[in-house]
């Protein structure tokens, strides 16, 4: 019975161990884990890059590009990505780093409106 009770006793002492070392994990702000940066290419074409915080990664079918105020988006170049085993999605495409995306646009003004949407996690917390 006491070598029970004392190996109950090591599993809480670890439990509280690992959440006291998650809890000392600091999290970014979102706009600091994953900075934005939009640049205009050309009259039809305009460059969106996330530059991704060490420790964190975003997953590629996560993304999102639209146009508002009568301009369309036309098409999307992704870059490749690493794949990455998630214990909820099994394998699944992210980028570390950098997300770098050239938007094609159609029916733009001197002024193009963005809807952009991503997700992203902390690998080492593993909060997204």
């Amino acid at each position: 019975m006491k070598l029970v009770r004392s190996a109950l006793i090591w599993v809480l002492l670890a439990l509280i161990a690992s959440t006291a070392h998650a809890q000392e994990e600091e999290l970014l702000e979102p706009d600091k884990a994953f900075s934005l940066r939009v640049e205009a290419v050309d009259a039809g074409t305009v460059k969106v890059t996330w530059d991704i915080a060490d420790g964190y990664y975003m997953y590629r079918d996560k993304f999102g590009f639209q146009a508002a105020q009568g301009a369309s988006v036309t098409g999307v170049e992704y870059p490749e990505g690493k794949i990455k085993r998630d214990e909820f999605f099994g394998d699944v495409e992210v980028y570390v780093h950098r997300a770098a995306f050239d938007v094609a646009l159609a029916n733009t003004a001197s002024k193009v409106k963005l809807v952009l949407e991503g997700q992203g996690c902390n690998e080492p917390v593993g909060v997204c």
